[in-house]
């Protein structure tokens, strides 16, 4: 009994000094000790990489804001076109009585021929409220909700009127905004791709339609209005082909317009969600090295 407890004394002291003997003395003879300066090295990157992690959930939390908020947008619009007597639908033409926003001067040049034969035209200078330079907070609200810049998707430019497609087929539709657009004539592909999206909702190319109109917006500068159209295919029309184009470009469009962090949480989407697509996946790449992601 004696032996059996001055043994266990003995242990129990033992590990009591054991707490007492500062940390950087434990070691066993001859057991290298590990310099304090790489514990504490350790130590700093798990917390870098838990602040990392902290930041690209935040980061993807606001492009779940953004596709949130225009998803309401959508309900909005939806909403205010099946009241009667009430607002008018999205698109639709407003009466005379009701007040019009500010709409863009026409370029000085506005007298140039429009037809399919004409020659690119020089658009001169930017609408106000449309430049890449604007940094203000983005607004994805309906059109006359807040401060906003123009009514993005709804605004049709100031003295372009309409060109009928040669029949009203889709395809015959699709063909002439598309020919507007790779002839930069991009005021006529803003309207032209609108009407096709409005005429054929349920059209398999609308998807390349809300590109085409986010495209004639971008390559203007008018980055704000060029956002919900990319927005619209990234979540509305995800297997379109020009989906992973349309991510880019709203990635690209955000950028424009200061909003840093959601520019590169959507750079950084591109490789989740279109990982086969090789081009566009090299290009976002790109993108966040030049932001500095």
């Amino acid at each position: 009994m004696t032996a059996a407890y001055l043994s266990r004394s003995l242990v129990a002291g033992a590990m009591l000094a054991a707490t007492l003997v500062p940390a950087g003395a434990q070691s066993w003879p001859g057991q290298p000790q590990q310099p304090m300066q790489q514990q504490g090295s350790a130590a700093d990157l798990s917390l870098r990489l838990n602040q990392l992690e902290n930041q690209i959930r935040q980061m993807n939390g606001r492009l779940e804001q953004l596709e949130h908020q225009n998803r309401q947008r959508q309900e909005q619009l939806s909403r205010g076109g099946a009241q009667g007597g009430g607002q008018a639908p999205a698109g639709a033409p407003q009466r005379s009585g009701q007040a019009m926003p500010p709409a863009p001067m026409p370029p000085q040049n506005s007298a140039t021929p429009t037809g399919p034969g004409a020659p690119p035209r020089n658009l001169g200078t930017l609408p106000a409220g449309g430049a890449g330079g604007n940094s203000g907070p983005l607004n994805l609200a309906p059109p006359g909700v807040g401060a906003g810049t123009g009514g993005g998707v709804n605004n049709t430019p100031a003295g372009v009127a309409p060109i009928a497609a040669p029949t009203n087929s889709p395809d015959d539709e699709f063909a002439l905004a598309s020919g507007f657009l790779q002839r930069k004539d991009y005021e006529l592909a803003e309207v032209s791709f609108r009407q096709f999206t409005e005429a054929h909702p349920q059209d398999r190319r609308v998807g390349e339609a809300l590109y085409g109109l986010g495209e004639s917006f971008y390559q203007r500068g008018q980055h704000r209005d060029a956002i919900e159209p990319f927005l619209n295919v990234v979540t509305d029309h995800g297997d379109s082909s020009k989906a992973p184009e349309s991510l880019l470009r709203l990635g690209q469009s955000l950028a424009q317009i200061g909003e840093k962090e959601n520019a590169c949480a959507t750079f950084a989407e591109i490789d989740r969600k279109y990982p086969r697509a090789t081009n566009t996946k090299a290009q976002g790449a790109r993108e966040r090295q030049r932001l500095g992601c």
